[in-house]
């Protein structure tokens, strides 16, 4: 009797197997998983070439950006050289006043000329203009040597007038108007009448130890 029923279960199993029924849908689920599997690699595939894409697009720019930035710093070289050129032409400041009416002052002792009289001031205008009028003596080849010297420096320096005058013998008398180009001016050397407070400071200061 039991071997009756193990017999009719084998059998049974082996009818389902052998189903064509089974078998159809054995193959429709290895096909499905076939298809999901091709899906899903052709998915990969496809999330692999667009991040190579990319990827090739930012190598691109960063490639275009590194030129970029090599002209970039190439025309910033050549700028740097041109500025060079033009350093100390129009300076930020000519410093302290008074040093440099002892700049003049020496200027004129080693060109062998002396000086009668001397008056600076400042005029703010674009830039400022330091004036200097000078009226000095001394051979004609050295008041020219010193007024040529004077003009012909790297800095913006002008000549403004020149008058000039026979002496005793081979001496010459110049009275000139120089100018020198700044962007600050002169220190303590001021268009507010900086000079005139000091004298009216001290001709006050005087008058009151006197009372």
């Amino acid at each position: 009797m039991e071997k009756a029923k193990k017999n009719s279960r084998s059998v049974d199993v082996k009818n389902v197997t052998s189903s064509p029924y089974f078998v159809a849908a054995l193959l429709a689920l290895i096909i499905v998983a076939i298809i999901a599997l091709i899906v899903y690699f052709m998915s990969g595939i496809k999330d692999t070439k667009a991040q190579i894409n990319d990827a090739r697009t930012l190598l691109a720019q960063n490639k275009q950006s590194v030129r970029e930035l090599d002209m970039l710093r190439a025309r910033s070289e050549e700028a740097q050289k041109e500025l060079s050129r033009y350093e100390g032409i129009l300076p930020s400041s000519l410093g302290d006043a008074y040093k440099l009416q002892d700049k003049v002052y020496e200027a004129c002792a080693d060109a062998d000329l002396t000086v009668n009289s001397f008056d600076i001031s400042q005029v703010q205008g674009a830039t400022y203009e330091t004036v200097i009028n000078l009226d000095i003596s001394g051979k004609f080849t050295d008041i020219h040597s010193f007024l040529s010297k004077f003009a012909h420096q790297k800095q913006i320096r002008r000549v403004d007038t020149l008058t000039l005058t026979r002496g005793e013998g081979d001496s010459y008398n110049a009275v000139a108007t120089l100018t020198l180009l700044s962007t600050e001016g002169a220190e303590y050397l001021a268009t507010t009448g900086i000079v005139e407070e000091a004298v009216a400071q001290v001709s006050e200061s005087a008058s009151t130890d006197e009372g």
